[in-house]
């Protein structure tokens, strides 16, 4: 596991490399993306790490700010797909229990 993975395990984001995401009646299984990038969309924040593995967290867990200090720290650009993001939050109130992420 890379130094930024660790990094998105810390602030409480979950891995979801091979999910189901269900968009409308269709469902897909979440794949690799472009490596170091980030982005958020319906209050859900995506990383991808080094691997182009997307990491998730909940907006009401983690802030933007933190993302964007992390951005920084290893050199993130923007702009790209967020996964769980289309499915009305039945992903992330499933498999995301709102916890406060440590400071």
């Amino acid at each position: 596991m890379g130094s930024l993975a660790k990094a998105l395990l810390m602030l409480g984001f979950i891995p979801v490399l091979g999910t189901f995401e269900t968009c409308g009646k269709e469902r897909h299984i979440v794949s690799r993306g472009a490596p170091k990038r980030f982005d958020y969309k319906n209050g859900v924040i995506v990383v991808y790490d080094e691997l182009g593995a997307p990491w998730i967290v909940n907006m009401a867990d983690v802030t933007i700010r933190k993302v964007r200090d992390l951005a920084r720290e290893y050199h993130l650009s923007d702009g790209v797909y967020v996964p769980h993001s289309k499915d009305g939050g039945s992903f992330i109130r499933g498999n995301l229990p709102s916890v406060s992420a440590p400071s």
